[in-house]
C-alpha cells in the first residue's frame, strides 16, 4: 500500500472519530472544521475533499519523487494518527 492511501484513510478516520468524540462531549480543537461542526454533512464533506485532495498531491508527488512522497505521507500519516488516537482516548473517557 502507498503511505499516501494510509494518510488519506488516517485523515478519514479522524473525521469518524472525531465526530465520536465531539458526541460524548469532547470539543474540536481546528477554528474551522469546529465552525463545521453544527453542520456534521459539511464537516464530513471537507474532510473528503480534503482526503481526495490530499491524495491528488502526493499522487502527483510520487510520480516525481518516491522518496520525498514517502516522507511527506509518513509524517502526514503520523499526525492523524495522533488524532485518531487522541479523539478515541477522548471518546473513552468523556
Amino acid at each position: 500500500m502507498r503511505l499516501y492511501l494510509l494518510a488519506a484513510l488516517l485523515n478519514l478516520l479522524d473525521c469518524l472519530t472525531t465526530l465520536a468524540a465531539v458526541s460524548r462531549g469532547a470539543r474540536e480543537m481546528n477554528p474551522l472544521m469546529s465552525s463545521l461542526l453544527s453542520l456534521p454533512g459539511a464537516f464530513v464533506a471537507v474532510k473528503v475533499l480534503a482526503s481526495i485532495a490530499l491524495l491528488v498531491i502526493l499522487r502527483s508527488l510520487d510520480a516525481r519523487c518516491r522518496s520525498a512522497t514517502a516522507l511527506a505521507s509518513a509524517l502526514i500519516s503520523l499526525m492523524f494518527l495522533v488524532d485518531v488516537v487522541d479523539n478515541v482516548r477522548n471518546f473513552l473517557l468523556l
